[in-house]
């Protein structure tokens, strides 16, 4: 797999998707949009309506001098879902997607939601596409091809 094919040809497609949703989506951020909400949501004080919907969608979490988006915890819950910047979603993918060898749809969008917040099925979709290893898996038939095979 060449990885680096792969992600400019994912960051294309990504940004085709990107440019077809509405001008301020909420699911993708680019650097910019990233570093803005985090030093948005870093001096908030809750004086607005905006600063209250920021806070309760966003928080800051301080790893070794660096900052990073995050859900915000409730009380008593321990599991950290971070957000993302679209140039770090086809790594995140691809490590994923090695770390459960090469599982499919269905793995790969109940392993990242574990750690990631703003990953959306269209991305995994664009990424595995992507996977040479994974197009050449022999499918699964369906259902009624199998009944009809053993007829």
């Amino acid at each position: 797999m060449d990885t680096a094919v792969n992600r400019d040809l994912f960051l294309e497609k990504l940004n085709v998707l990107i440019a077809g949703e509405l001008e301020d989506n909420c699911f993708y951020f680019s650097r910019e949009k990233y570093s803005k909400i985090l030093s948005e949501v870093a001096k908030t004080k809750c004086n607005t309506p905006l600063d209250y919907r920021r806070l309760k969608r966003f928080d800051v979490l301080k790893i070794n001098y660096e900052e990073k988006l995050i859900v915000p915890l409730k009380p008593g819950e321990t599991n950290i879902q971070y957000y993302v910047t679209n140039e770090e979603l086809f790594s995140i993918l691809y490590e994923a997607h090695t770390r459960i060898g090469h599982g499919g749809r269905t793995c790969m969008l109940k392993e990242l939601p574990n750690k990631y917040k703003n990953i959306t099925y269209e991305v995994v979709m664009f990424y595995l596409n992507l996977c040479k290893q994974c197009q050449m898996k022999p499918s699964a038939p369906n259902k009624g091809e199998r009944n009809a095979a053993n007829v």
